[in-house]
This record gives structure tokens, C-alpha cells and sequence, in this order.
């Protein structure tokens, strides 16, 4: 069972198994939304994690101003129009880029196989299309200069995101390398020797 603000469709899923047959509707409820800028105990965020079924860009629309002090969101995002109007990643993707943020990476994917065929005899595994995914962002690298002369503390905090929650650990390390050109030489440095120390398979060259 899943919900969305937006009605799922049909003529989209029916065209794969196990989907529609989570997602029809049993019912409708009357909501009263807020936007996150007018959240103030949500403020300020420096990661933001949306998962509200089709109406990312609906959220992001309503936290324009709490986007600034963000550095990093988690997104699901759809490739295929599943529900009734709701936005896809081209559109979330676009969103934020605009505002400065840079694609990472994908976390994980949702797939179904197309009817009629099943695989291994589960239906909730694709073959190849994929449905949806969760687009992770950071704060786009081109802005990390400016972001150790004016704001370094943002650096580590993008730094910790990056190496606790995804192990992207080139992208902690670019991080940390911005902000010890200002605030602490060699921080870089021993964070790579500690990486490379603990796993031999990460090795570091110019």
C-alpha cells in the first residue's frame, strides 16, 4: 500500500506487474499541507531526504528559502509518469541545479518487469527498466572555493554527509581539501592516508 498527492496512473502501471496492484486506489483523504519555509522547527537543514510519491517538486517548490542553507538531498524521483501530473527526475533534476546543487549518484532503483514476462519468478524484479530511484545531490563543487572563504564550517558538514552517509569518500576528501586551504593545511591529507590505511584498495595520485 503506498499514498501520493497525485493519482496514480492506471494506463502507466497496469503496464507492469506487482504496481498497480499496490498502488489502486481504496480511498481519498482531505489534507491540509504547509510549505517547508514556513517550518520553522525544520530550519535551517543541511540535509534534506524527500520521499512523498510523485510530489518532490512540489516540496522543493515550497522551500526555496530553506534550500539555501541546505547542502545535500536525498530525492525519489520517477522515470516514468506513474502518477497523474506529477514531475520527473528531468524535472527535480532541473530544479536544483538551478539552485546549486550537483547530481551525485543514484541510490538504489525500483524496477517491475513488463507484462507478460516475469523473472525467477518474482514479479517485484525488473529486467532492465528502471521506474524510480533516489537522486542524491551535494552543493556543486564550483561553488566550494567561495564556500572556504566565506562559510568553511559548511565544507566539513558536507564532508561528514558524504563519507558517513554514502561513502563517497573522493567527494569528503575534494570537501576537505577546500576547507584546509583556509582553515587547516593537511586535514585532506590525513583524512586520505586514514582511508587508504583502512582499505587497500583506495589508493590516491596526482
Amino acid at each position: 500500500m503506498t499514498s501520493s498527492l497525485f493519482p496514480p496512473d492506471p494506463e502507466v502501471m497496469q503496464r507492469f506487474h506487482s504496481l498497480w496492484e499496490l498502488c489502486a486506489p481504496v480511498g481519498e483523504e482531505v489534507l491540509q499541507t504547509v510549505r517547508l519555509d514556513d517550518v520553522a522547527e525544520a530550519r535551517p537543514a543541511d540535509f534534506l531526504k524527500l520521499d512523498v510519491q510523485g510530489a518532490e517538486l512540489l516540496v522543493l517548490n515550497g522551500a526555496t528559502d530553506a534550500l539555501d542553507d541546505t547542502l545535500a538531498i536525498q530525492s525519489e524521483v520517477n522515470f516514468l509518469p506513474i502518477y497523474k501530473g506529477q514531475a520527473l527526475f528531468a524535472d527535480v533534476d532541473q530544479f536544483l541545479r538551478a539552485r546549486g546543487f550537483a547530481f551525485h549518484t543514484m541510490v538504489g532503483v525500483g524496477s517491475r518487469p513488463y507484462r507478460p514476462l516475469i523473472k525467477d519468478g518474482n514479479p517485484n524484479r525488473g529486467f532492465a527498466q528502471v521506474i524510480w530511484s533516489n537522486a542524491l545531490y551535494f552543493r556543486d563543487p564550483a561553488g566550494f572555493p567561495d564556500m572556504a572563504a566565506h562559510a568553511p564550517d559548511k565544507l566539513l558538514k558536507i564532508a561528514i554527509l558524504a563519507h558517513e552517509l554514502y561513502g563517497a569518500f573522493d567527494f569528503a576528501a575534494l570537501a576537505l581539501q577546500h576547507y584546509g586551504a583556509t582553515q587547516k593545511p593537511g586535514l585532506a591529507t590525513a583524512y586520505i592516508r586514514a582511508l587508504m590505511a583502512a582499505d587497500p584498495a583506495i589508493t590516491a595520485r596526482k
